[in-house]
């Protein structure tokens, strides 16, 4: 949803809110876990977004979470591949996974934009709530 655009915005504006709206989804699902007593420390983060500093900074920001992004990009399979190798027992220990997975670049949140977005945050969450119903109606009516 694109709420709150106005004729003062422009293209800019729209292509940041789409990177931003990511970032709030991302914050929203930490929150979550954090409740049920899962307390993320960072975030790995692999994928074709992970080329775009900007959008990774950005997640930094308003989640408030380092993101490390590893040398390898081959995508989530690649890490889909480490955890069946634990689970049947290749690795003993997450550590050992640790010593393939070589380091590239971190963002670290940005201390000047935590208050700010902690307000839009606040709005996004508001929105979410209340428009959540409407969105899992439209879901039916699309047939989807």
């Amino acid at each position: 949803m694109i709420f709150g655009l106005t004729l003062r915005h422009t293209r800019k504006d729209l292509y940041r809110a789409v990177l931003e709206s990511v970032g709030h989804s991302i914050r929203h699902n930490i929150e979550v876990l954090r409740q049920q007593g899962c307390a993320a420390r960072r975030i790995l983060a692999v994928g074709g977004g992970t080329r775009n500093p900007l959008w990774m900074q950005i997640v930094s920001d308003i989640a408030g979470i380092t993101q490390s992004v590893p040398q390898e990009q081959v995508g989530a399979s690649y890490g889909d591949a480490f955890l069946a190798g634990l689970g049947i027992g290749m690795f003993s220990a997450m550590k050992e996974i640790d010593a393939w997975v070589r380091p590239g670049a971190t963002y670290e949140p940005a201390a000047g934009t935590r208050a700010l977005y902690d307000e839009y945050h606040a709005i996004y969450r508001d929105l979410y709530t209340t428009s959540a119903g409407c969105m899992h109606r439209l879901g039916r009516v699309a047939g989807g």
